[in-house]
C-alpha cells in the first residue's frame, strides 16, 4: 500500500536550487544560534540520543521497549517529520593516538607504555574501531522562525519523555557538533582539524559551509565522487510483513562509513481511514470483476485470485492493528549513504548491504539518476527529497528498533576491554562518574586481580601525578608494585619495614593542627587495645594533652622536623602526674616498646612514593586491631592531603579481599566513610571481593554497592542470583556472567551496563606482571 501522493511527503524538500559551488551543494540556508537549520521554508532541529540495552535483553523486555519507542513517533504532530540518523565511522588516527594511546614521558616506564600501545592498535584493527552516534532530527514546514522554533520546542518535551523511559538521555546538537558530522564525512582523515565558531563566522560575513564543504563533490549515475573518495547512496524499497529488530543493527555493522536514516512520516488518522476504505473499494471491485468473469464463464467453483486474497488479509490486518490495536500509520523511508576508498571497495560494500538486507526479506533499490536527492535525505540535513515511502504501522516503525547496546569511549580513558555485542573497544574513565567508587566482584578463579592490577597499571601509566595505595592481603600484587618502583610495606612483627602513623602533613588551607588531626585515631587505638568498655571519660582530655605536648616541637620548628611516634605518645603519658595517664600507658606499652612495637618506628621508607603496596598476609592475629587502624589512618591521612582540584592526580585506593576489612568493626567503619566522603578529596575507593552473599547480609558492604558507581561483575556462580536482583540483570545477562571465562563480564558504568572480553596476550612483560597463575609470574 503506498500513500506517495500524502500532501505532507511534499513539505521537506526544502529550498531547491542548481548548486554553482561546491558550498551550494549543502542544502542549508541558514543556522541559527539555538542549532535550528533552515532549508527554504523548512526547519529541523536536531537531537542526541544515546543507546541503551536492547541486545542483551530478555524478549519480553524487548517487546516492552518496542512499545515505548513506538510512542516516540506516535505522539509527533502530523505537521512534523521525524528521522532517525545514525552515523557510523572508524575513529581517526590522530585521534586514537592522541586519546587512546599513551605518551612517552621518560620516567622509566616507557617500554610498558610502547607494549600497551602495540595492544591497543592491533585490538582497535582486529574489531574496526568504529563509533557509532544515534540522532533523531525533526522537520517542520513553517513561514516564520518563530513558528518552527515554538513547534520544534513542544516536539522536543515529547522527545525527552519517551526516551527517558527507555532509558536514553537526550542533548540537544549545537551548530558545532552537526556540522562535524557533515567535515568527519566530506573529508576524512581531518576530522582532527574541525573549528567552528558561529560568532566569528558571522562577523567576518564568511559562509559555514566553507568549514565544511569539500574540495569536490560530483553526483553521477549511481554513485558520488567526494575528492579522492566515493560515496554511494541506496533506499529500501521493500519491507516484510514482520521486520526483524536486527535490520538495522546487522546492516550497521557491514559498512565502516555509513550514514543510516529513516524517516518517518505521521498520517492523520482520519486520512488513514479513508485511504483504507479507498483501497478496500479498489479489493472488492477486483472480487465482483472476477466473480463476473466466472459467470459468464458458467465456472462455478473458481477461487478469488491468490493475489486479491492476500490484498484483502492485509487490508484486514491493517483495520484490526487501527481499530483494535491502536496503531497510528506511518509512511517510512530508509535511506543508507556509505563510503569507500574506490570503487572497487564501494561495489564490496553495496554487495554486502544488499545481501544483509536479503536475509531479512528486505530489498534495496540503488537510486540511479538520484544520488543527490539520496544524498540530501541520508545527510543529517532535516530534508527528504526522495518518494520512496512505504506505508507502516506503529508496530511496523518499532521495529526498525535503532538500539543495540551502550558503548562507552572517554578521551584520555583507559582500557577495559572489547565489548562483546558490538566488537567496540571500551575506554572509561571513573573520574567522569558522578560516583568513581568501585567494586570487583567474581568467583575464584573469575580474573578479579588481574582485571584490578590492569586499573592499576593504566591508571599508573596514564597519569603521572595520580597516587596509589593497595591493601594486599595475599601478597599478589608486590611483581607490579616493585616494577613500577612503588613501594611494598610488609605489616608483620617481624618486619623491617615501617610507617608512623602519627605523621602529619601540615595544610596551609586547612590550619587543622596535628593533634587535632590525630585525637580520633589514637582514642579509636585505646579502645581496641584497652576496649571500648574500659574507656573512661577523662582519658580523651589526658590523651588530648599528651598529643599537644609531643606535637609541639614539630609546631615550633614550622613542620620540618620529624613527626613524633606512638613511643613519644607512650613516655608523654608517663610522665604525666595522673594515675590514668599511667594506666593508659601501661596499655599502649606492648605497641610502644614491647614486642609488638613496629608502628612505634619512624618511617623508614619513601612514604612519598606515589605507589604503595600494605602487605598484610603475615599479619597475626593480635597484632591485626592495631595494624588495621594503623594503615587506615596512614591512608586517610593521605586522601585528606590530596590535590583536590586536579583530577589527574586523584589518590586511588584498593581493597582486596575487602570482606576481611568488613569483620572488624572499626575497618567497617573506615570503609563505609571512605565510600561517602572519598569523592570529595579526589579519591577513589575499590573494592576487590568474591563472596557477594556476604556483602548484601551487611549493611555497611551494602551501602557501598549502593554508592559504587563503577562495578565489574566477572564470572558468577553461586551468588548469581543476588547479583542478578543487585543490579537488575536480564536472564541473557544472567547466563553470560554463569558462562563467563576469567576476563569476560560486564562492567556496570553509571547507568550502562556493558557485556565485556578481555583477552590478554600470553607472551607480553604485561601478561607476567598482571597473572597470578604459577608459573607465568614475572621473576
Amino acid at each position: 500500500m503506498k500513500l506517495n501522493e500524502y500532501a505532507s511527503t511534499r513539505n521537506t524538500w526544502g529550498g531547491v536550487n542548481t548548486p554553482k559551488s561546491v558550498q551550494k551543494s549543502i542544502p542549508v540556508d541558514r543556522i541559527y544560534d539555538d542549532g535550528m537549520w533552515r532549508s527554504g521554508n523548512v526547519y529541523s532541529q536536531m537531537w542526541s540520543v544515546s543507546d541503551i540495552n536492547y541486545a542483551m535483553v530478555s524478549d519480553g523486555k524487548k517487546d516492552e521497549i518496542q512499545q515505548v519507542y513506538g510512542k516516540l513517533y506516535a505522539g509527533v504532530p502530523s505537521d512534523c517529520t521525524i528521522k532517525m540518523c545514525i552515523v557510523s565511522q572508524r575513529m581517526d588516527d590522530l585521534v586514537f593516538r592522541r586519546d587512546v594511546l599513551y605518551h612517552r614521558a621518560n620516567d622509566g616506564h616507557d617500554d610498558l607504555r610502547a607494549e600497551k600501545n602495540r595492544q591497543l592498535a592491533a585490538c582497535a584493527s582486529l574489531v574496526g574501531n568504529v563509533l557509532q552516534s544515534k540522532y533523531v532530527i525533526v522537520s517542520t514546514q513553517k513561514n516564520r522562525v518563530e513558528d518552527a522554533r515554538d513547534r520544534l520546542r513542544q516536539v522536543q518535551g515529547h522527545l525527552v519523555n519517551i526516551l527517558s523511559e527507555l532509558g536514553s538521555t537526550v542533548r540537544s546538537v549545537d551548530n558545532s557538533e552537526r556540522l562535524r558530522i557533515l567535515h568527519n564525512f566530506f573529508r576524512v582523515g581531518e576530522e582532527s582539524r574541525f573549528e567552528f565558531d558561529l560568532d566569528r563566522c558571522t562577523k567576518l560575513g564568511e559562509d559555514f559551509r566553507d568549514f565544511v564543504a569539500p574540495d569536490v563533490i560530483e553526483f553521477k549515475r549511481d554513485h558520488i565522487d567526494i575528492d579522492n573518495r566515493v560515496a554511494k547512496c541506496m533506499s529500501m524499497s521493500y519491507f516484510p510483513q514482520r521486520i526483524d529488530d536486527k535490520l538495522v543493527t546487522t546492516l550497521l555493522q557491514q559498512v565502516p562509513y555509513i550514514i543510516l536514516t529513516m524517516d518517518f512520516v505521521p498520517i492523520e488518522t482520519e486520512d488513514a481511514y479513508k485511504t483504507l476504505a479507498d483501497y478496500r473499494m479498489k479489493v472488492d471491485a477486483d472480487k465482483v470483476r472476477f466473480n463476473r468473469k466466472s459467470v459468464d464463464n458458467l465456472d462455478f467453483t473458481a477461487n478469488v485470485p491468490q493475489r486479491t486474497q492476500e490484498e484483502e488479509n492485509t487490508l484486514n490486518q491493517w483495520q484490526r492493528d487501527m481499530t483494535d490495536n491502536d496503531q497510528q500509520m506511518f509512511l517510512t523511508l530508509l535511506t543508507v549513504a556509505y563510503f569507500a576508498d574506490d570503487l572497487e571497495e564501494l561495489r564490496q560494500e553495496t554487495d554486502a548491504l544488499k545481501t544483509a538486507a536479503g536475509n531479512y526479506n528486505c530489498r534495496f533499490t540503488e537510486m540511479r539518476w538520484q544520488q543527490e536527492n539520496a544524498f540530501n535525505t541520508a545527510m543529517p540535513y532535516g530534508l527528504r527529497r526522495i518518494a520512496n515511502l512505504r506505508a507502516m504501522t506503529t508496530k511496523g516503525v518499532a521495529s526498525l528498533i535503532p538500539f543495540n547496546t551502550q558503548e562507552v569511549l572517554v578521551p584520555g580513558g583507559i582500557y577495559y576491554g572489547v565489548n562483546a555485542i558490538s566488537g567496540n573497544i571500551i575506554i572509561g574513565l571513573r573520574t567522569v562518574l558522578i560516583n568513581g567508587n568501585a567494586m570487583v566482584i567474581a568467583t575464584s578463579g573469575g580474573g578479579k586481580s588481574l582485571f584490578v592490577k590492569q586499573e592499576i597499571l593504566e591508571l599508573f601509566l596514564r597519569f603521572l601525578k595520580a597516587k596509589f595505595y593497595i591493601v594486599d592481603p595475599e601478597n599478589e600484587y608486590g611483581p607490579l608494585v616493585r616494577e613500577l618502583g612503588g613501594i611494598v610495606v610488609d605489616i608483620a612483627v617481624d618486619s623491617t619495614t615501617y610507617f608512623n602513623p602519627l605523621d602529619f602533613t601540615y595544610d596551609p588551607s586547612t590550619k587543622i593542627q596535628p593533634h587535632t588531626a590525630k585525637a580520633e585515631f589514637v582514642l579509636s587505638l585505646c579502645e581496641q587495645i584497652m576496649g571500648k568498655d574500659n574507656i573512661q571519660a577523662g582519658d580523651k582530655s589526658l590523651i588530648d594533652r599528651s598529643l599537644k605536648h609531643i606535637y609541639k616541637p614539630l609546631i615550633k620548628s614550622g613542620y620540618k622536623i620529624a613527626c613524633p611516634t606512638l613511643t613519644d605518645l607512650y613516655n608523654d603519658l608517663k610522665e604525666q602526674p595522673h594515675e590514668r595517664a599511667h594506666e593508659i600507658a601501661l596499655a599502649l606499652e606492648l605497641f610502644a616498646t614491647g614486642s609488638m612495637n613496629m608502628f612505634a618506628h619512624p618511617t623508614n621508607v619513601d612514604m612519598s612514593n606515589r605507589l604503595i603496596c600494605f602487605n598484610i598476609q603475615s599479619l597475626g592475629d593480635q597484632l591485626k586491631p592495631v595494624a588495621m587502624l594503623s594503615m587506615l589512618e596512614y591512608i586517610n591521612t593521605c586522601v585528606m592531603s590530596n590535590e583536590r582540584n586536579d583530577p589527574k592526580a586523584a589518590t586511588w585506593v584498593y581493597f582486596d579481599e575487602i570482606y576481611l576489612l568488613l569483620r572488624d568493626k572499626l575497618s567497617s567503619q573506615f570503609l563505609y566513610t571512605s565510600w561517602k566522603r572519598f569523592r570529595k578529596y579526589n579519591a577513589y575507593a575499590t573494592g576487590i571481593t568474591q563472596n557477594v552473599q556476604d556483602c548484601l547480609s551487611n549493611d555497611t558492604a551494602y551501602a557501598m554497592l549502593a554508592n559504587s558507581e563503577f562495578v565489574c561483575m566477572l564470572r558468577q556462580t553461586k551468588d548469581i542470583d543476588s547479583v542478578v536482583e543487585l543490579y537488575g540483570l536480564s536472564d541473557p545477562q544472567k547466563n553470560y556472567l554463569k558462562l563467563a571465562k576469567p576476563g569476560q563480564g560486564i562492567l556496570k558504568m553509571g547507568n550502562n551496563l556493558i557485556p565485556f572480553v578481555n583477552d590478554h596476550p600470553t607472551n607480553t612483560k604485561i601478561y607476567r606482571l598482571l597473572t597470578t597463575k604459577p608459573g607465568e609470574m614475572e621473576n
